[in-house]
């Protein structure tokens, strides 16, 4: 899956850094799962019908790996669902020999990518100055 990354907004990286590790890091995770839920939301709203519907109540938001300089979410499917986890959602999305590709998981991403990265920066600039206060 694609990722977005926001960077390079100075003006709110020198106001994380003066918040703290801890306050900013939980500014940035919550900014960051809100924006996950949109996209989740457009993954569902794209779902199949059909048999491939059952996958919309997979789709789940989850923390990425943990790093010292990343912070990152995930909006993927819940693999407990499935009796072979590695292949049925891939199946749906991607196609097989004799079932053609949904692509519905990459036009939720493409369609929101851009919506997810505004809506990032202006709840992390406002998770800021609440925290500031």
């Amino acid at each position: 899956m694609p990722r977005i990354v926001v960077t390079g907004i100075r003006d709110i990286d020198r106001k994380l850094r003066a918040l703290g590790p801890k306050v900013a890091n939980r500014v940035v995770r919550r900014a960051l799962r809100n924006a996950a839920k949109m996209v989740r939301a457009e993954v569902q709203a794209n779902a199949p019908e059909g048999e491939a519907r059952d996958l919309v109540r997979s789709v789940k938001v989850r923390a990425g790996k943990r790093s010292r300089n990343k912070i990152s979410m995930q909006v993927g499917y819940d693999k407990s669902n499935f009796t072979n986890p590695k292949f049925v959602p891939a199946f749906v999305e991607y196609g097989t020999s004799r079932q053609p590709a949904q692509g519905f998981m990459r036009r939720a991403y493409e369609g929101k990518q851009d919506a997810a990265r505004r809506q990032v920066e202006a709840e992390i600039r406002r998770g800021v100055e609440e925290a500031a206060r």
